[in-house]
This record gives C-alpha cells, sequence and structure tokens, in this order.
C-alpha cells in the first residue's frame, strides 16, 4: 500500500471547515438573525462533509495498518458507504442576498418616532454584535472571512430609510452610515496585553479573526479606520520586549493587517486630512521618537524593528513575519514616493 499521507483525503486546497456556536447563552440575541449571519461564511453543509472526511481519513489510517484481509474488506466497505454520504455542494446564496434579507428584517416605522427610534437602534446593535459574533469564529485564512466584509459592502450599499438615533438625534442613513458598528467594533477589539500564565489561546485566536475581518473592511474603505493597524504595530514594535506569546498573536495580527490592509495604509501617508484626525490617537510609543499616525519614516522604522524581532517570537512564527517584511516591500515597489514626511 502506499504511504498513509499519500491516502489522507486531500483538504488543503479547501477552506478547513469550522463550527459557529449559536448564542444560546445570549437573550440579547435573537437566534433567527444570528442563523442569517452564522450562513454567510461559509455553506451548510461545510460542519457535516468536514466530519465525514474525519472519520474517512482515520478509517484510511487503520487500513494502513491492518494486517487482516477481513479487516481490509470490512474497512473497505466502511469507507464506501462514508464517501456516499460526502453531500453534493449546496449552492451558497449570493451576498446580495444575504443583505437584502437582513434589509427585510429593519423594524417598520411605527406611529410613535421614540418606538421606531429604539427599535431600529436595537436592532442596529444587535445586527452589529451577531457579526461580530460570527466573525470571531471564521479562522483569520478561511475565505468566509472575505464573504463576511463582502456582506457588511453590499449591505451599505442599500439605501433604507434616514433615521435619527443618539441622544444628540444624529442623523443616519440606513445603511450607508452604519449607526453604532464601529462603537461595536472597538469595544471588542483587544491588544494582546500582558499575555502570561492566563494566556487562553482561544480568546487569541479570536483576537485574531476580528482583527482579520476588520483590515478587510478598512481595505474596502468601510467603518475602520487608520488608527487600528496603527495600535497593533505600535504596540508590538514601539514598545518594550513583549511576552513571548504576545508578540507571536501580534505578529499574526500584524500579518492580516499588512497583507489585506497593506496598501491602504501606506497610501493613507499622502492624505493629510486623513493624518490630522488620525494623529490625535496614534501617538508614538515609547521606543519611537518621529510623529504619530502614519509617514515614511514610521513605516521604515517598522520594518527595522521587524528585522530585529525574529529572537522575540516562536520559530513557527518567523515564516510569518518574513511574509509581512516581503509585503510591505512589495506595497512600497507600487508606489512612489511623493513627499518624505
Amino acid at each position: 500500500m502506499g504511504h498513509i499521507d499519500d491516502m489522507e483525503v486531500d483538504s488543503k486546497n479547501a477552506d478547513t471547515p469550522f463550527t459557529i456556536i449559536g448564542p444560546e447563552d445570549k437573550e440579547d440575541l435573537p437566534l433567527s438573525l444570528f442563523n442569517i449571519i452564522k450562513l454567510i461564511p461559509q455553506s451548510e453543509s461545510a460542519e457535516e462533509t468536514g466530519t465525514l472526511v474525519a472519520q474517512i481519513n482515520d478509517l484510511l489510517k487503520q487500513l494502513y495498518q491492518s494486517e487482516s484481509t477481513e479487516n481490509t474488506e470490512s474497512l473497505v466497505e466502511q469507507i464506501g458507504d462514508l464517501l456516499e454520504q460526502i453531500p453534493e455542494p449546496q449552492p451558497i446564496p449570493d451576498i446580495e442576498t444575504f443583505a437584502a434579507r437582513i434589509n427585510d428584517l429593519l423594524p417598520p416605522v411605527k406611529r410613535s418616532k421614540t418606538q421606531t427610534k429604539k427599535d431600529v437602534e436595537e436592532f442596529c446593535w444587535t445586527l452589529w454584535y451577531a457579526i461580530i459574533e460570527v466573525a470571531m469564529q471564521v479562522p483569520a485564512h478561511h475565505s468566509g472571512q472575505a464573504r463576511l466584509a463582502d456582506f457588511v459592502e453590499a449591505l451599505g450599499q442599500i439605501s433604507a430609510r434616514e433615521v435619527r438615533m443618539g441622544a444628540r438625534q444624529d442623523k443616519w442613513e440606513l445603511w450607508e452610515d452604519m449607526p453604532y458598528f464601529l462603537t461595536s467594533l472597538r469595544e471588542h477589539f483587544k491588544l494582546p496585553l500582558g499575555m502570561g500564565d492566563d494566556y487562553d489561546e482561544e480568546i487569541a485566536e479570536s483576537n485574531l479573526n476580528l482583527n482579520s475581518f476588520m483590515a478587510r473592511l478598512l481595505e474596502k474603505n468601510m467603518v475602520v479606520g487608520l488608527e487600528y493597524p496603527i495600535w497593533v504595530f505600535r504596540e508590538a514594535l514601539e514598545e518594550p520586549y513583549q511576552r513571548r506569546l504576545a508578540m507571536d498573536s501580534l505578529v499574526d495580527m500584524m500579518n492580516e493587517w499588512i497583507s489585506h490592509a497593506g496598501e491602504v495604509i501606506y497610501e493613507s501617508i499622502n492624505s493629510p486630512d486623513l493624518l490630522k484626525h488620525v494623529a490625535k490617537v496614534t501617538p508614538p510609543g515609547s521606543l519611537y521618537q518621529g510623529p504619530p499616525a502614519i509617514s515614511y519614516d514610521r513605516w521604515e522604522n517598522w520594518k527595522e524593528q521587524l528585522r530585529s524581532t525574529v529572537g522575540s517570537i516562536s520559530t513557527e512564527k518567523e515564516p510569518v513575519l518574513e511574509r509581512i517584511l516581503q509585503r510591505m516591500t512589495e506595497i512600497e515597489n507600487n508606489h512612489e514616493v511623493i513627499n518624505y514626511v
């Protein structure tokens, strides 16, 4: 028989199946809304297919080790039965359909303006919570992250109606203005500070997944501001040495931001009005003496610090760090330096 690695069911070129855990413990999140959002990043048969593939691979390993003809025949029969159970790929609704379904759930206008405002506010908060909850469970590398970002973009293109909400009765356009979405993202965004013996791998992974989602939104110039990637790079490269686990997490986060939004970050260097706003919330770290926001000098400093970070991260993260540097160089080569700040 061939080598066992050659007998594995090939799934390396496909997205790894994952499971979205429902909000059973969160009474303020309606299942009807959540159940729509959780379908966006994956096909409905993904979880079932992944389970069957795992079972088949387990039987293949037993088959490889089997020395009994009778046992071999039984294993082959079991594998055949499982292969027949793998469902046909289900057509995934297009992103625009999902966006329309969510828009259809928007509470109707009522006679009472106060009640209408309250209903819409609650719906917005609930919608953003559901999207973020799902985004934090979709692996950063999974194509479902791109589908979630595409969904937000499609929703933003739907012109529903104008509403006034908040203590100051601010005017919002649904869905272009995405009311309260950025606030919701900010509440969930966390940096891996002080990771020590209490390091939680699941929390670190959900943070990385959220960073990937936010980076894809920034790539589309939607909702997310430039300050978020700057905060990640500042924490990793402009502050004193972090614990290795924290640095590993930060390297993964930097990779997501540069991979998906690196062009936007670099191009913003030549946007004075944007930088003036961002500068207020992105002061330099204690180890960097340059200006706030983003500049060619700060970008180069990040590259220099990345090169010296190798000894502060796990060996398995070194290729990730190298990819960050390569991507930053690619971005530079794609743009002419207009004004060195």
